[in-house]
């Protein structure tokens, strides 16, 4: 049919624009990375309600976090840098930790507190 050559660009392109979308999607997602941790006290209890700030130091700009009730925290969506993660209560307080965070990184910091 005339028609043939015509509908097999057609698919060929929509398969090609279909193939950047998700690539274009798959790097969008590896862009950034994640920190994750507990803080813990110095008994190795978790703490609850921590509070959590984990800086980025070359962009300087800083995210709070609390722990949850397992002493868990999360900061994803993190842009590539070094950033300082720093975690404290009304009774402890954990010294700053440092950590080099690449694009699609998960970065474990667990957090040792001492008693203030």
């Amino acid at each position: 049919s005339p028609f043939q050559p015509a509908m097999t660009r057609c698919a060929c392109v929509a398969l090609a624009l279909a193939l950047s979308t998700v690539t274009a999607a798959l790097e969008a997602q590896t862009s950034t990375g994640t920190i994750v941790g507990v803080v813990r006290d110095a008994s190795g209890m978790v703490v609850a309600g921590a509070d959590v700030i984990v800086t980025d130091r070359n962009a300087g700009f800083a995210r709070r976090l609390s722990t949850a009730s397992d002493g868990w925290f999360a900061a994803p969506l993190l842009p590539p840098g070094t950033y300082d993660i720093a975690a404290a209560s009304p009774s402890l307080y954990a010294p700053v930790r440092r950590v080099v965070l690449q694009a699609g990184a998960r970065e474990t910091v667990d957090q040792p507190a001492a008693r203030s």
